[in-house]
């Protein structure tokens, strides 16, 4: 690779072999990632949802994950798993409290370096959704006989999740 300031006057970024590892410039290395598929798909608007993230090339970089984070619509946090213990084809992380507050849905993505954001094939991408977390507002039976071998239960949720 070489570098040049005023795109003519080039330097080469290879250094000459006396110079030790540790004055040597850093390199750039091409990957390839992909991610497929986010599990669970969503979680409370609070966070705290340990999601596990499905795809291939986690560890391109060789650096155990160290730089790998999750992006939550606009919030990155870092991976969970790093190190020895870094799978090629999953990583796990966070999610972070929603932003705005209240529920939906924010794009999901993942970067190895930090940067380069991947979220899922195709235009639409990953998506994980935020909900209030929801209150049983009502439970129908109230009561039974303690020799019924099976009970059906209605609960009555504030929110409605999502079938």
């Amino acid at each position: 690779m070489s570098v040049a300031l005023n795109a003519v006057h080039f330097v080469s970024a290879v250094p000459p072999p006396d110079v030790p590892p540790s004055k040597r410039p850093s390199t750039y290395l091409y990957y390839k990632q992909a991610v497929d598929a986010v599990g669970p798909t969503g979680g409370p608007v609070a966070g705290g949802t340990v999601v596990t993230v499905t795809g291939l090339g986690f560890d391109a970089l060789g650096d155990g994950g160290a730089s790998a984070r999750c992006k939550f619509g606009a919030r990155a946090v870092p991976v969970l798993t790093t190190g020895s213990a870094l799978d090629d084809a999953s990583v796990r992380c966070v999610a972070p409290p929603r932003e705005a507050g209240g529920g939906g849905a924010v794009s999901f993505a993942l970067a190895l370096n930090s940067f380069h954001f991947v979220s899922g094939e195709g235009e639409a991408g990953l998506d994980f959704l935020y909900y209030e977390p929801p209150r049983v507002r009502g439970i129908l039976p109230t009561g039974g006989l303690a020799l019924t071998p099976t009970l059906t239960l209605t609960l009555t949720l504030t929110p409605t999740p999502n079938p």
